[in-house]
C-alpha cells in the first residue's frame, strides 16, 4: 500500500495525481481530499480491472453463493421429493426447514457482496467472473452429496471457463 500525503499549499490534488500517474495501479478513485491534506492510497494489485479488495469481495460473494446452494440442496433433501400431491404440505414444511433459511440467508449475503462489487467494478468484468460458481458448485456437489460428474459435464464447464477467460482478456 502506498500512501502519499501532501500538506495544503505545497501542491494541489491534481498536481500530485499528475506526478504519480506512472505508478502501477494508481487510480483517481482511490484518491481522497481530507481537510487540508490530499491523500492518495494505492490499495495493492488489480486484476480484471478491479482492485484487490473488490476482487476478493467478489470471490467471497461467489463462495457465499455456492454455500447457499449447498444449504438449499441439503434442505431440499431433508424435505424429500416435492410433487403435486404433497405440494401444500411441503410448502408449509419449507417455511420451517432451517437449512433452507440458512441457504437463503447466505444467498442474501452473497447478493449484498455482489451489489457492493458492482458499485466499484464494471459489470462486464464482474458478471463473467461469477461463472466460477459453476466450478465450485460441481466440486461441492461431489464433496457434500457424493454426486458423480460425467466427463462431458466437466468439458462443458471447461468451455464456459475458457469463454470467461476470453471475455476478460479482450
Amino acid at each position: 500500500m502506498l500512501v502519499v500525503s501532501v500538506r495544503s499549499g505545497a501542491a494541489t490534488h491534481d498536481q500530485v495525481l499528475k506526478k504519480l500517474r506512472g505508478l502501477p495501479d494508481l487510480r483517481a478513485e482511490n484518491s481522497r481530499i481530507l481537510g487540508n491534506q490530499t491523500s492518495i492510497v494505492n490499495s495493492g494489485w488489480t486484476i480484471f480491472g478491479m482492485n484487490s479488495n473488490t476482487f476478493l469481495l467478489l470471490l467471497g460473494a461467489i463462495l457465499c453463493s455456492v454455500v447457499g446452494q449447498v444449504l438449499l440442496k441439503a434442505g431440499a433433501n431433508a424435505l424429500g421429493a416435492v410433487g403435486f400431491a404433497n405440494l401444500g404440505q411441503k410448502l408449509i414444511a419449507m417455511t420451517t426447514q432451517p437449512l433452507l433459511w440458512a441457504g437463503l440467508s447466505i444467498y442474501a449475503v452473497s447478493a449484498l457482496g455482489y451489489i457492493i462489487v458492482l458499485s466499484r467494478a464494471k459489470l462486464s468484468a464482474a458478471a463473467p467472473l461469477v461463472a466460477i460458481t459453476y466450478v465450485f458448485t460441481v466440486i461441492a456437489s461431489m464433496v457434500f452429496f457424493g454426486e458423480t460428474v460425467p466427463v462431458l459435464r466437466w468439458a462443458g464447464i471447461s468451455c464456459i471457463m475458457a469463454g470467461v477467460v476470453m471475455v476478460l482478456a479482450a
